[in-house]
């Protein structure tokens, strides 16, 4: 496995593009970003470029109110971070699930259909809700019932007061609701 993090302070979606794949020229198996301070259609911007820039399979992010890259953490300002990470021999399977689905989810099986995974593969779990728009403690009562003993990380949307304010990123799709994910299994 290998990381890679870049963080930007730029404000331009072209500026923070550039500096957010510096040195960034081979291919990566997934990738997080996070960006504080600016609005939707930008960080939409950003992540369009960002994908024609850098080969990453899976890119999954989200609207933040602060950023932490290697070196410092920034609040209440313009910032942006890329994490870039290699996982050969992993298997990713990217999703996300709107609250009309998580309802749907009833059973074990319902879960295990929904992922394609099941729970004696060990999946890892990154996900990135919506607030407001989704409940995230039935998500993850049902992880727990669904995938006892499995690990499931990760954030949650921020930077907007109300609801339509933040957004999600998975690959190339925005979403302004649910939760944006990635379960890992394999070599890990």
């Amino acid at each position: 496995m290998e990381f890679i993090s870049k963080t930007s302070k730029a404000t331009d979606p072209y500026r923070i593009v550039e500096e957010l794949s510096f040195g960034s020229s081979d291919s990566y198996d997934l990738g997080f970003l996070f960006v504080s301070e600016l609005n939707k259609l930008t960080i939409q911007e950003i992540a369009l470029l960002l994908r024609k820039r850098i080969q990453v399979r899976h890119l999954l992010g989200c609207s933040s109110c602060g950023v932490i890259g290697t070196e410092n953490e920034i609040e209440r300002r313009p910032a942006s971070v890329l994490i870039l990470a290699r996982f050969p021999g992993v298997k990713m399977i990217p999703f996300s699930m709107r609250q009309t689905q998580l309802e749907a989810l009833k059973t074990t099986e319902d879960w295990c259909n929904f992922f394609d995974i099941y729970p004696n593969e060990n999946p890892i779990f990154i996900v990135l809700p919506y607030p407001f728009a989704f409940d995230m403690n039935r998500f993850l009562d049902c992880m727990n019932k669904g995938y006892p003993h499995c690990s499931v990380m990760g954030g949650m949307a921020s930077g907007g007061f109300e609801p339509g304010e933040n957004i999600l990123i998975l690959d190339q799709e925005q979403l302004e609701e649910g939760l944006v994910g990635v379960v890992l299994t394999g070599d890990i």
